[in-house]
């Protein structure tokens, strides 16, 4: 995989007029099975979540952002990652959603990093992974990813699509924001569907303006794209093509992975930060294919030494 790589950059550093004939000659192209048995993938793309936050708690500011508890332990059981929480009693599965948001278990142990106007704010950054604190002073803040409580991930607008909340085909991010303003009572019993919870961490070091994915290194966006690392290898090369409104066609990179994104069927498209990244993101959910390219052993480039 490391050679396919090393080639792939001296072949675009070469300047040659027949890359394509190259890539189809010395490379083997080998194509995701999809859900469907015709390889189709579904494409969503994700971004750097901005929100405005305190780093101390107001009237304003007053939903909590964590920090990863001391408790949280990851284990590997039978090579599989696992999340408990370590007590005086053993290891148990850690605190759900509802009982961090609802029953406020983490509530005066110090964990609070920041505090924000609104939990659906919170529960985007938790999607996203990581993004920015924008402060009342107009200063911005870099949080990332460090942990989570080990519990799978549940689709909120999926759930409020079943339960007829919103009907599938009005259903849009902002139908749903729209929705948990205007009914705060049922705000974070509808949250409380994912019981996925991701803990943060300020970054406040040289590397702050980066996006980093799981394998720490930074992402670059339009190339970097988040897929299950149990079915894809970490920092394969691929293709992805997608059809429909938004029409992708590119080399990209696999450099991270998400709570949602699981199985040969999914990939999550890096967009970026800042307004138009998180705009087309979140509009941004077509099919299409996709492929990785792994040189051929024996093979090299023509014209390499």
């Amino acid at each position: 995989m490391a050679e396919s790589l090393e080639s792939f950059r001296e072949l675009l550093g070469s300047g040659r007029a027949d890359i394509n004939d190259v890539l189809r000659r010395e490379y083997a192209v080998y194509s995701s099975v999809g859900s469907d048995g015709q390889g189709t993938v579904v494409f969503s793309s994700y971004y750097e979540h901005s929100l405005r936050a305190s780093l101390v708690k107001t009237g304003s500011f007053r939903f909590p952002l964590y920090a990863r508890p001391p408790d949280l332990e990851e284990i590997s059981v039978g090579g599989e990652r696992k999340v408990t929480r370590r007590g005086s009693d053993g290891r148990r599965p850690y605190f759900t959603r509802k009982e961090i948001d609802s029953g406020r278990v983490l509530q005066g142990q110090g964990l609070e990093i920041a505090w924000a106007e609104d939990p659906v704010e919170i529960f985007f950054l938790q999607v996203q992974g990581s993004g920015w604190l924008l402060l009342p002073n107009g200063d911005q803040v870099r949080v990332r990813y460090a942990a989570n409580n080990g519990h799978p991930y549940h689709s909120v607008g999926g759930a409020m699509i079943e339960r007829g909340i919103i009907p599938k085909e009005k259903f849009s991010r902002k139908a749903m924001v729209d929705y948990l303003a205007s009914h705060p009572d049922e705000r974070q019993n509808i949250l409380n569907v994912n019981p996925r919870y991701v803990f943060f961490k300020i970054d406040r070091g040289p590397t702050k303006d980066r996006a980093f994915g799981s394998l720490n290194l930074p992402l670059t966006p339009g190339r970097s794209v988040a897929l299950d690392p149990k079915v894809f290898p970490p920092g394969a090369l691929a293709w992805m093509e997608t059809v429909g409104k938004y029409r992708v066609k590119r080399f990209v990179l696999n450099q991270d992975e998400g709570g949602a994104i699981k199985g040969p069927a999914r990939m999550d498209y890096f967009a970026g930060s800042g307004d138009e990244a998180e705009r087309y993101a979140v509009g941004f959910w077509e099919k299409g294919r996709l492929y990785f390219l792994v040189k051929k052993r024996g093979g090299r480039s023509e014209g390499k030494p």
